[in-house]
């Protein structure tokens, strides 16, 4: 007897699994190394789950009618139970994701250096694969930290070290 085909399938787990992997990759790598490791993870789970996530589209649709393709996209992750998307993709070099409910933000206690690590990667690795070319993800706010939702913006890697670059500036009280 050979080992098992494997086929997509999913599994429902408590949002507070975010928590402990966080929590238990950061007491074996430390912080910063736990939130690189949370959103390479993401990134091969949201790879892989744009099997499941094109099922019942055609390519027609994943090309050129974006208004199914968002509804489509937010009801993959709400039926899953992540939380309900709003997107906003008015801006003409990135697009936003924001949710007033995302799983991963779920936590018993604000901090102010919380972030959806595994979102983030698993929101890349989907839509880089379904776009076939590398899509960058960056949670601008975070319900962990105390902000009233989780917003992602998504776009080519260019346009997102900007609005990185341009976030930091403003965190920063001595910059001119």
């Amino acid at each position: 007897m050979g080992p098992p085909v494997m086929t997509p399938s999913e599994i429902t787990v408590p949002a507070c699994i975010f928590n402990a992997l966080r929590n238990e990759l950061g007491n074996i790598s430390g912080k910063r190394s736990s939130s690189k490791l949370l959103q390479k993870i993401g990134y091969r789970a949201g790879s892989s789950a744009s099997t499941m996530f094109k099922e019942g589209l055609d390519s027609e649709i994943l090309e050129t009618r974006q208004a199914v393709f968002w509804a489509h996209l937010c009801d993959f992750f709400s039926r899953r139970g992540w939380g309900k998307l709003v997107v906003n993709s008015d801006h003409p070099k990135l697009g936003f994701l924001t949710s007033n409910d995302w799983a991963e933000a779920m936590t018993a206690e604000v901090d102010q250096n919380a972030s959806c690590c595994f979102s983030t990667g698993f929101i890349s690795g989907l839509l880089s694969e379904i776009a076939g070319s590398p899509v960058a993800v960056l949670e601008t706010k975070c319900r962990a930290r105390g902000d009233t939702a989780c917003k992602f913006a998504f776009g080519a890697e260019r346009a997102v070290r900007e609005l990185f670059g341009q976030l930091l500036v403003e965190a920063d009280p001595n910059a001119t």
